[in-house]
């Protein structure tokens, strides 16, 4: 994982944590008065740009991509606090569920690109 331009160890480790962390701390939903529940499809949803994330960063091996996924995880963050704390009540908006799905339809644009360098790298003899 030394080669340059390749992502780094410790901040895809950072995004793929924070996110599914992110993901789990909003499918978390109270439920009545004193009760809460785990809204397992705010949590698939909210999960599936971190898990997009983690395919592009293993098979692209680009260094922009540490600042794809911080502005994934800021977007996500911002997302959370605006919905679950500054709106009126603890509300379980669409939101929720449509912004992760729009970051992982836009994280779907960079696949050709990954494919391309996997196979690329595939292809190039090994070298030692």
């Amino acid at each position: 994982m030394g080669r340059s331009g390749r992502m780094q160890w410790p901040w895809f480790v950072a995004v793929l944590a924070g996110g599914v962390a992110l993901s789990f701390f909003g499918a978390v939903v109270p439920h009545y008065s004193g009760a809460y529940r785990l809204d397992a499809l705010l949590l698939v949803t909210g999960a599936t740009p971190y898990v997009m994330f983690g395919f592009l960063a293993y098979l692209l091996h680009r260094s922009f991509l540490a600042g794809i996924g911080m502005g994934l995880l800021i977007l996500h963050a911002l997302l959370l606090v605006w919905q679950r704390w500054l709106t009126d009540g603890y509300l379980d908006g669409p939101l929720l569920y449509w912004v992760p799905l729009c970051a992982a339809a836009v994280l779907c644009g960079l696949w050709p690109a990954a494919l391309r360098d996997a196979d690329a790298r595939a292809r190039a003899p090994e070298q030692d």
